[in-house]
């Protein structure tokens, strides 16, 4: 047998033998829920002070702010399983310090008169307006010469959110939002009308009001789960499909049990490992824990390695959540 011929039964027609002996991969795809960016839902009752304006703040930053905080709380208010208590001005505190801290004595006395254990404040930082009036010439022969007119607009806003769980006395959430709106009239041969500063303004809270309420919903997405199959293992397929129409109880009995026939059988790593997935889905981590470290121990493969890191990640994103209830 030359090399050529040898080279080609060591790199295609072994592997095609052993994928013919049945073993494989098959992948289902799962609907899954993912922490929204900013948890609110995790609480039951939430505070929210009046949204707070420099002194300095200008005409324009002070309308922005006095229009956000009345569109906040209306927005919010669609979150379903979360109570938003609107405070007065005269019972919103500062929550940062001069020295940029967050005072949690101040979010606690305001959870406290909310009777809630979350604080959600927001700060304008600052607002900006400009506009500008543009003409250009356009060549035509039938109107040689003529002007059309436009006049253009754009607004920006930067906020300050703190989201506060006075209960673990922690800051929750804290970033800057900035959110913009730009307008302009249509070209026309006279000189157009100055646009109106309000309509940016409402424009502006509506999209932040709009964007802090998207980011506080979870995220509904879906994940590929890919399990290992194998002929001597029919029963992979039916645990596959029982998880796929959503039946993972059933899926893990009736892999468990094929783990207690399969312990001398070969390449029972497999089954273990899909016991493991089945179990992940089910938010039984310890379990699904035991079984790919059974599967490890079987044949240490990298692919179980990576199921354990995965495994280990999601447990601590499940627990995070939870201490947050």
């Amino acid at each position: 047998m030359d090399m050529d011929a040898r080279s080609f039964i060591l790199r295609f027609l072994i592997p095609a033998l052993l994928l013919a002996g049945g073993c494989g991969t098959r992948s289902i795809v799962v609907p899954v829920t993912r922490p929204a960016v900013i948890d609110l839902q995790s609480f039951e009752r939430i505070v929210l002070p009046s949204v707070r304006i420099p002194s300095t703040a200008d005409s324009l930053t002070i309308q922005f702010g006095q229009t956000f905080d009345d569109l906040l709380i209306r927005v919010l208010g669609t979150q379903e399983g979360t109570a938003f208590l609107k405070l007065p001005p005269e019972s919103s505190f500062p929550l940062e310090t001069d020295r940029g801290r967050v005072s949690l004595t101040a979010a606690a006395e305001m959870a406290r008169l909310g009777q809630a254990r979350c604080v959600l404040s927001c700060e304008v930082l600052n607002a900006s307006y400009t506009e500008q009036r543009l003409e250009a010439e356009i060549k035509s022969s039938r109107t040689p010469g003529s002007l059309r007119r436009v006049r253009q607009g754009r607004a920006s806003a930067t906020c300050r959110l703190l989201v506060i769980d006075v209960q673990r006395e922690v800051v929750a959430f804290a970033d800057t939002l900035r959110v913009t709106s730009e307008h302009e009239t249509h070209a026309i041969n006279e000189e157009p009308a100055p646009l109106r500063r309000s309509d940016f303004i409402e424009d502006m809270a509506h999209r932040l009001a709009e964007n802090i309420a998207e980011a506080a919903r979870p995220i509904e997405d879906i994940e590929v789960v890919t399990f290992l199959v194998d002929d001597a293992y029919p029963e992979i397929d039916t645990a596959i499909v029982l998880a796929e129409s959503g039946r993972w109880d059933a899926a893990a009995s009736l892999l468990f049990g094929l783990t207690m026939q399969a312990k001398v059988v070969e390449n029972a790593d497999i089954v273990w490992y899909d016991l493991g997935l089945v179990l992940q889905y089910q938010k039984d981590f310890k379990g699904a824990l035991d079984a790919f470290e059974q599967a490890i121990a079987i044949n240490d493969r990298s692919r179980y390695r990576r199921a354990v890191e995965l495994l280990l990640h999601a447990e601590g994103q499940y627990l995070e959540a939870l201490q947050r209830r």
